[in-house]
């Protein structure tokens, strides 16, 4: 199971390459 830091690192990382 991933650590919720973990999915929060990712979705800020997909959110930098959208934008």
């Amino acid at each position: 199971l991933v650590p919720t830091a973990f999915l929060l690192i990712i979705y800020v990382k997909t959110e930098s390459q959208n934008n």
